[in-house]
């Protein structure tokens, strides 16, 4: 199988005139392409800081119904810090996934 993504989508489209949805899969310049899947969706990425996280989320869940999927803090923590670092955390805001990263850490 093979994977078309949204970064060498555009490469594609410039050598594929017309693919069908429907499972038809048509290369109008060369042979027919078999099994080829195209990434129609973004990744939301969202950056803030490790201590507004939860209220991130808190507001997100009050506002749009989000659902926090997953998080990821950092093993290690200062002794001075009372919160953990952020790594990643994974909502979902309907059928879109979010992912959240410390905005320090991304520097």
């Amino acid at each position: 199988m093979r994977t078309i993504t949204h970064s060498n989508l555009h490469d594609m489209n410039s050598s594929i005139n017309q693919t069908s949805l429907a499972g038809n899969n048509v290369n109008t310049n060369e042979a027919p392409m078999e099994n080829v899947v195209i990434s129609t969706a973004l990744m939301q990425q969202v950056f803030v800081e490790s201590s507004k996280a939860n209220d991130f989320v808190l507001f997100y869940q009050s506002a749009f119904g989000a659902e926090e999927v997953n998080r990821t803090s950092h093993p290690m923590r200062k002794a001075n810090r009372e919160l953990l670092l952020l790594l990643l955390m994974v909502i979902m805001l309907g059928s879109t996934w979010h992912y959240i990263y410390d905005f320090r850490r991304s520097q």
